[in-house]
């Protein structure tokens, strides 16, 4: 067998498909997450590790618990809780050990919007974001009959550049 046979173009696509499929169950396993539809977080860039989150992007949230859980936690660090019967995401902006809260704000935010949140309304804390993915999500929500348009013109190319490799090959 050489090494044409080995990697076909279907086994090529088999192999993206489990690592991909694997790399969802991975996070999926550590992380929640969340699609973004506010612009709170969507403000210039901070100097912190997670600069900004742009409106309609994913955000991924490890999940924080415990007695000492407000340790888990530094100015500027971004946190998801439950407020007014939703999860937010916002920037820890101070933090009380002896009161027990965060307070926290939303970057895009130039006044107000400041919440004090306790132990028991946090979610986690936001360790990524992934626009691009976001962007996808929204686009799937708003269009899903052009995205059911695109998903069969990328099967009817994917069989067109296999027959091109068969015939080409062969010739």
């Amino acid at each position: 067998m050489n090494a044409q046979e080995c990697l076909s173009p279907k086994k090529i696509w088999v192999l993206v498909a489990i690592g991909v499929i694997i790399s969802v169950a991975a996070i999926a396993c550590t992380h929640e997450v969340r699609y973004i539809v506010s612009g709170s977080m969507d403000g210039d860039d901070q100097p912190y590790d997670i600069k900004t989150i742009p409106i309609y992007s994913l955000v991924m949230i490890k999940d924080v618990d415990g007695k000492d859980m407000l340790d888990e936690f530094e100015v500027g660090d971004v946190i998801a809780f439950h407020y007014s019967g939703v999860v937010v995401v916002h920037r820890v902006i101070a933090i009380d050990p002896v009161a027990g809260t965060i307070t926290a704000h939303g970057d895009a935010r130039s006044g107000g919007d400041v919440q004090e949140v306790t132990s028991d309304m946090v979610v986690g804390k936001v360790t990524g974001v992934a626009p691009l993915l976001g962007q996808v999500v929204h686009f799937v929500k708003s269009s899903p009959i052009i995205l059911i348009a695109m998903i069969a013109v990328l099967i009817v190319a994917a069989y067109a550049v296999s027959d091109i490799v068969r015939i080409y090959r062969k010739g």
